[in-house]
């Protein structure tokens, strides 16, 4: 099974990712990455920087078009910034407020939710959304912590 992995060709987002980062086509196939499925298998074992790499290329690659909606880009996340908790991002007092009475802990608690009932939540806005956007963009830019 593993020999028949090792000559599956990239497709998707990873074949996309390799056409800008060639450099990364030997790590990433001596860890059997070809595709989205096996990525979060095994994007464990990467070395960071293409974690990293790989991670904010997938989340891009995944949400075309809803860049707004910070529920999306939590649900595009790799598994490494999935787990990231809101404590160790940098975010307004008021969002922090409406996370903690939402329940909202982790990046994957925000993308069990969906942009309207955030929207919903008392002194949760656009604006606030917009800070919220911000704030995932920097946390993820950081790579794997």
């Amino acid at each position: 099974m593993k020999q028949q992995l090792a000559l599956a060709y990239p497709t998707g987002w990873v074949n996309k990712f390799l056409k800008l980062e060639p450099q990364f086509k030997t790590y990433l196939r001596k860890h059997l990455i070809f595709d989205d499925r096996s990525y979060l298998a095994s994007e464990a074992e990467l070395p960071f920087h293409i974690r990293r790499s790989m991670g904010i290329f997938r989340v891009v690659e995944k949400v075309k078009g809803e860049t707004n909606d910070p529920c999306k880009i939590a649900m595009a996340s790799p598994p490494w910034f999935l787990a990231r908790k809101f404590d160790t991002i940098a975010l307004p007092i008021r969002i922090v407020n409406v996370f903690r009475k939402s329940e909202i802990e982790t990046v994957a608690n925000l993308a069990a939710t969906s942009f309207e009932r955030l929207l919903n939540a008392h002194n949760f806005g656009t604006t606030s959304a917009g800070h919220l956007l911000q704030a995932l963009r920097m946390a993820l830019d950081e790579g794997p912590v």
